[in-house]
């Protein structure tokens, strides 16, 4: 038992060391697509350079994707093929870039996190993800790309489960645990796909609080519940989207006396 101790106590220190030596401590998890793949047209964001990056108070959030998740280098590796057609990626990676202490490491060395630091985490981080699957999803048409159902009362330490960093001897060790997500095919279409253009104006639009109008995210879910053969609710759901954008036309081509002359 007393080498066991000293085992521990000498990884430890060495662990400190490493501590002392960087100013921030990096933690990341990816996101896995629930019902289909990302798609993305003759570019991918591949390296930390191409990430979206974000900033919340002293934390940082890096949107990006690993090779070894997209298709395109399982099959060819050679990067010649990232400018040709189209690209399915099955998950996205984020990087949460934190300030570090030597007190705040030694937690999370031991599993221990602190609630405080999970809770400022788990907020800015579960927005991120659902307004870039919304703007996705509704503006762009991929309509397979799902909302991460977090339910309200799902504990930020279920939100950050799935997160893990890179201890001092250059493993990958988990920040907390979370069940896996299944992953299903995609659709092609390349009107739909992520272009390097748009990647930049996501970001922009996360950045700027966007709200994806009614009629896209009905449209969205017209096309969801067809795929799925609930042809009376992708009808609904048509109409709707249909009345909505119907309206908006009417509003903003017509005069406002003659809109209630009509009414």
């Amino acid at each position: 038992m007393g080498r066991k101790k000293k085992a521990v106590q000498k990884k430890r220190k060495k662990e400190v060391k490493m501590v002392k030596k960087k100013k921030k401590f990096r933690i990341f998890d990816f996101i896995f697509f629930e019902e289909g793949q990302l798609g993305f047209w003759r570019w991918l964001p591949i390296s930390k350079s191409k990430a979206m990056r974000f900033k919340h108070g002293q934390l940082e959030f890096r949107v990006y994707v690993e090779p070894k998740y997209s298709e395109t280098f399982i099959f060819e590796p050679d990067l010649a093929h990232l400018y040709k057609g189209n690209h399915w990626v099955r998950a996205l990676k984020v990087d949460v870039i934190i300030p570090t202490s030597i007190k705040l490491e030694k937690a999370i060395y031991n599993m221990y996190p602190p609630t405080s630091l999970i809770r400022k985490i788990a907020h800015p981080y579960r927005v991120l993800i659902n307004s870039l699957c919304d703007i996705v999803r509704n503006d762009l048409g991929q309509w397979w790309i799902t909302h991460r159902q977090w339910h309200p009362s799902t504990s930020p330490r279920d939100v950050l489960g799935g997160m893990h960093y890179i201890d001092s001897s250059g493993k990958s060790r988990q920040f907390l645990t979370r069940a896996a997500v299944n992953i299903k095919s995609r659709i092609p279409n390349k009107n739909e796909l992520i272009t390097k253009n748009r990647w930049k104006k996501i970001k922009q639009l996360i950045n700027d609080q966007y709200r994806v109008d009614v009629a896209f995210v009905c449209l969205a879910n017209a096309y969801y519940y067809y795929h799925r053969a609930n042809y009376r609710v992708a009808l609904i759901e048509a109409v709707i989207a249909l009345e909505r954008a119907i309206f908006k036309f009417v509003t903003k081509h017509l005069s406002s006396t003659y809109i209630k002359a009509m009414r």
